[in-house]
């Protein structure tokens, strides 16, 4: 019993350097859009459940304390007591 030749599997063409030319806070080498704000989730020690912030890149780790804690306030979230 003789095989019959197995066709020749192509390798898929990868991309290493994909995002090496892009910059994430700025406009791309293309003049594609920017990031502009980030929606973070963040947990507060002790409380029940984590808060939503949208912050600029830009901004500082005190100014994303301020807007949490702001936020924090504003949802009327209570922090667990034991």
């Amino acid at each position: 019993m003789t095989m019959a030749p197995q066709a020749e599997l192509r390798c898929p063409k990868t991309l290493l350097d994909l995002l090496s030319g892009r910059s994430v806070f700025g406009l791309s080498p293309e003049g594609g859009p920017r990031l502009t704000k980030l929606l973070l989730n963040l947990t507060v020690q002790r409380s029940l459940g984590p808060v939503q912030v949208v912050m600029s890149p830009d901004s500082t780790v005190g100014d994303l304390i301020a807007t949490t804690l702001r936020q924090y306030a504003k949802e009327g979230q209570q922090l667990f007591q034991l």
